[in-house]
């Protein structure tokens, strides 16, 4: 929380280092002075922001193994695990405590998980149209302001919710013997599968899955594939066309403008897919390993 709150204390300091290098002009040795200052303080934002992220990916992915990995890790472990994942998981059911008022099933939970986000996405969608169309024409650093913050919310908000939401989808396909012609849901042992309402929500599962797994991913790889050039430019970083996304670049060199997504499928193969391996198996333990290899190598180039 801290770090969060530094981050946006150096952020607020870079507006108001802008605004007063705007009135000042960019001649005198005052100006040069300011945006000597507003560089610094990009680049700790850049430098602080990448610990941040990498701190908080550790967390998400570590504290989704006690699922994902039929180890008996020691009860300690498992609970400092689950108190990591805790912290950095965006799970609207866990933070209204609506488990405490009523006994949510599933379907349920995966329901709310994923009709929430897509309210809150839309509620920062329609904040960036009035912002573009109606106080830009009123107040034009204001609506651009406005849009770069809801922009960073919206990629700030899938990078939270992502690891979660991922694991909670493919954790619906994983069943478990419960009797003779009988499975049920490992996640919740009052759901039947093979069941028809089991199926038809299903459908509803493997919608959930395009739009977040593997629709976050494509929307991220998108956006920095149709502006890599900027992306890639020496001016990138006054380049006002690729601020509002910076959160997807900012932390990584121009010739890695891609990363972000890269992080996002180990993220997906680690915190997701790796659930529909064969549970407890030696191949789950070696898949999880060999991908844990191959991005520390791919992180060492």
């Amino acid at each position: 929380i801290a770090g969060v709150g530094g981050v946006g204390g150096v952020a607020i300091l870079l507006v108001v280092l802008r605004n007063k290098r705007k009135r000042q002009g960019s001649n005198n040795a005052s100006a040069r002075a300011l945006n000597a200052l507003e560089t610094k303080c990009r680049r700790m934002i850049d430098s602080v922001q990448m610990k941040l992220k990498i701190l908080v990916a550790f967390c998400q992915i570590a504290g989704s193994f006690r699922s994902t990995f039929s180890i008996p890790f020691p009860a300690s472990y498992t609970a400092f695990m689950s108190s990591l994942s805790g912290v950095v998981d965006f799970d609207l059911p866990a933070m209204f405590r609506l488990n405490c008022a009523v006994s949510l099933s599933y379907d349920v939970a995966i329901l709310l998980k994923t009709s929430g986000s897509l309210l809150i996405f839309l509620a920062l969608g329609i904040g960036i149209s009035i912002s573009a169309v109606v106080i830009r024409k009123v107040h034009n650093n204001a609506g651009d302001m406005l849009t770069r913050w809801c922009t960073s919310s919206i990629l700030s908000l899938s990078f939270l919710i992502y690891p979660g939401i991922s694991l909670s989808l493919f954790r619906w396909f994983k069943c478990v013997p419960a009797g003779p012609d009988t499975h049920v849901l490992l996640a919740d042992m009052r759901v039947f599968c093979n069941t028809a309402s089991y199926w038809s929500f299903t459908a509803y599962v493997v919608g959930m899955i395009a739009v977040f797994p593997f629709g976050i991913p494509a929307a991220y790889f998108g956006l920095v594939f149709r502006y890599r050039m900027r992306i890639q430019s020496k001016s990138r970083n006054t380049d006002k066309r690729i601020q509002s996304f910076r959160f997807l670049w900012g932390a990584y060199e121009p010739r890695f403008w891609y990363w972000e997504v890269v992080e996002l499928m180990r993220k997906l193969v680690l915190a997701g897919v790796m659930v529909v391996v064969i549970e407890g198996s030696t191949l789950q333990i070696a898949i999880g390993l060999l991908v844990c290899f191959v991005a520390g190598i791919a992180y060492a180039l």
